[in-house]
């Protein structure tokens, strides 16, 4: 069967990515975290605490991120800075935002 990539790379793939690099250079993370009311697709975890909350959507080259949805309004009450990855070019600057 021929593989025919996908105009858009998959969420999945995105989380893995970045779970991948975390654990690469020692930052502790996890991936689909849930709370009562809440799913995070990735959180990094420093001194016990919750730091980022990382949401990872697929985007379209030539479209925008969508910075404030009701999702991320949701995530707004949690008072930890939330990071939206939409395109592989994004992985970098979320590492580099996490590592410090």
């Amino acid at each position: 069967m021929k593989f025919i990539e996908p105009k858009r790379l998959a969420e999945a793939n995105i989380q893995a990515e970045i779970y991948s690099r975390c654990k690469a250079l020692g930052i502790q993370c996890y991936l689909e975290y849930k709370t009562v009311d809440c799913r995070f697709d990735v959180i990094i975890i420093k001194g016990g605490e919750i730091t980022h909350i990382i949401e990872c959507k697929s985007y379209a080259r030539n479209n925008p991120k969508k910075e404030n949805t009701k999702q991320i309004e949701k995530y707004k009450k949690f008072e930890v800075p939330i990071l939206l990855c939409g395109r592989w070019d994004d992985i970098d600057q979320i590492i580099s935002t996490i590592s410090n």
